[in-house]
């Protein structure tokens, strides 16, 4: 199992243009082979951060996620977004109880 937890802080005055296209993201992940799991999460208290919790069967089902068409307009979504419009964190983890 390969893992990440990945954070996007938007901008306010962006987060409703991003919303739908990362939604998309986090629905067409969930179809591809490999993928485990696939959350798109918001804290009620932050509402322009987006927070995914990525599960894949391995390295090589995630490097392919990130080939696919969704995650790619994801990327140019953002990338389209102002200078200082967005910050990202990512952690990658294994899961140490999986066999």
């Amino acid at each position: 199992m390969y893992g990440q937890l990945v954070t996007l802080a938007i901008a306010p005055e962006h987060a409703d243009a991003v919303r739908p296209i990362l939604r998309a993201n986090a629905l067409a992940s969930r179809q591809e082979p490999g993928c485990r799991r696939f959350d798109l999460i918001s804290p009620v208290d932050a509402p322009a951060t987006f927070l995914f919790y990525e599960i894949f069967d391995n390295k090589a089902a995630l490097k392919a996620h990130h080939q696919t068409a969704h995650f790619k307009a994801v990327a140019d979504a953002l990338n389209a977004l102002p200078e200082g419009a967005v910050t990202r964190s990512k952690i990658t983890f294994t899961d140490l109880t999986d066999p």
